[in-house]
């Protein structure tokens, strides 16, 4: 069967083998990857192992890995191997080329596909060769080019060079690509860290470009001293690029489409999604606020980074359109709900690390069949919280806030007739009230 990890993470013992009691393929292989997380597979590996490790991974096309010890040796410590698969194309690919005279079309001209390695304790004496197999369903060419233009390449995580390899690890025939590594690496952090990928070479950019907010703006003020510390080619977005958003800026993507490899967002600082759609975010990091402006879902990015306690936070605008949001997300440091419209829980756990914000009048629903786990408190500012027929633990207060002036605009906590609510921590008590339920609903205080 197929073993999907839905963003989870899956860890090998150390010696542990992959074995086929139906033959490996499409229908026997382990999923990676996940709506907003991909923690992937993570192998331990005995020092000085001269084995050839299998890893029967796959998207939706079956695209094992090899680690291939067997011509050398895995180095003089016990390490471990992170391995995930990763769709569409590899981020450093520009959506719009910056040199006019280049006619390829980047995007069209590279594997649909990639593969990210991180490696931990890596020590001397090593000798790999890592073996991907791709599917023919993700190459990806443009006349006059054919899959035989292909170079393998990869960026590592500390480096913004990309390494073009050449053809000859490319075998086409095969559909493998081989990237065989060597050296002593005892203290090097980044050894093997990256992405490893393949494409024509005229698509595949020589330099990952870099870029910092320097005030409030929007996504596409790429003009010299507009937006960023550097001009962006062409005076628009920048694509394919790492970048920052300062603490105490807010970056909006105010157009659609945008690409980036590596998105930081750093605390205090704020990425505003104002109801754009189609972009990109890469790899993400920081402990900044992602704002959703009238949107249910996340631009696709690899959030492993960014989600979890002492990570970033969410914001949810509904102004103009009803949202349904959270459905299947790992934990979240804290989550803000603005109004005036109504936002719904969806109906899976959620777990939020600190704080529920309420305000601008949204009236925020529960799922019926709801779980949430609140490690902070929920303050009502100005809304409601309706927890309906699901279950809620509070850990700390439940704070619904009076405003003196204009009671329309006071917070309400309401329930259903059904399921159980636990606050840990103390009610403060203002605003309109609250009315959580009838006799057949259990409330802990």
């Amino acid at each position: 069967g197929v073993f999907s990890l839905t963003g989870n993470l899956l860890e090998m013992a150390t010696g542990a083998v992959f074995s086929d009691l139906n033959p490996f393929g499409e229908n026997n292989m382990i999923v990676t990857g996940g709506d907003f997380a991909n923690f992937g597979l993570l192998l331990n590996i005995p020092a000085n192992t001269t084995d050839d490790i299998f890893v029967p991974l796959g998207i939706d096309r079956y695209m094992p890995i090899n680690l291939d010890f067997s011509d050398g040796s895995s180095g003089t410590t016990d390490s471990k191997y992170l391995l995930r698969l990763n769709i569409p194309q590899v981020g450093v690919i520009l959506l719009e080329d910056s040199v006019p005279v280049d006619l390829i079309d980047d995007v069209e001209n590279v594997l649909g596909m990639y593969f990210s390695v991180d490696g931990t304790d890596v020590g001397d004496g090593l000798y790999l060769d890592l073996k991907f197999r791709y599917n023919q369903q993700y190459v990806q060419v443009t006349t006059p080019y054919t899959e035989e233009d292909y170079i393998a390449a990869r960026v590592l995580a500390n480096n913004t060079t990309i390494s073009k390899l050449g053809s000859t690890i490319v075998d086409e025939i095969n559909d493998i690509l081989t990237f065989n590594i060597q050296g002593d690496f005892a203290g090097d952090d980044f050894a093997v860290d990256g992405d490893y990928f393949a494409g024509v070479d005229g698509a595949i950019p020589n330099e990952i470009l870099e870029y910092e907010t320097i005030n409030d703006t929007p996504v596409d003020n790429g003009c010299l001293n507009c937006g960023y510390d550097e001009p962006v080619p062409g005076g628009g977005a920048p694509s394919g690029a790492i970048v920052t958003v300062s603490s105490g800026h807010e970056l909006t993507f105010n157009i659609d489409g945008v690409n980036f490899y590596r998105t930081i967002i750093e605390e205090n600082a704020r990425l505003v999604i104002a109801g754009t759609v189609q972009h990109k975010l890469g790899k993400v990091s920081g402990e900044g606020t992602i704002v959703l402006q009238d949107l249910s879902v996340l631009p696709s990015g690899d959030y492993s980074d960014f989600f979890g306690c002492g990570g970033g936070k969410l914001e949810f605008w509904a102004t103009s359109d009803d949202l349904e949001v959270l459905a299947n997300m790992p934990p979240i440091e804290g989550v803000t709900f603005i109004g005036p419209n109504q936002i719904t829980i969806a109906n899976s756990s959620v777990n939020i690390c600190n704080n529920i914000i309420i305000n601008g009048g949204a009236t925020v629903r529960a799922a019926n069949e709801a779980n949430l786990n609140i490690e902070g408190n929920v303050e009502i500012i100005n809304g409601d919280f309706d927890f309906r027929q699901g279950d809620a633990l509070i850990k700390g207060d439940l704070i619904v806030t009076n405003n003196p002036f204009i009671t329309f605009f006071n917070g309400f906590a309401l329930a259903g007739n059904n399921g159980e609510l636990t606050i840990e921590g103390n009610i403060n008590l203002g605003g309109r009230g609250m009315n959580l339920g009838t006799v057949f609903r259990e409330t802990h205080l």
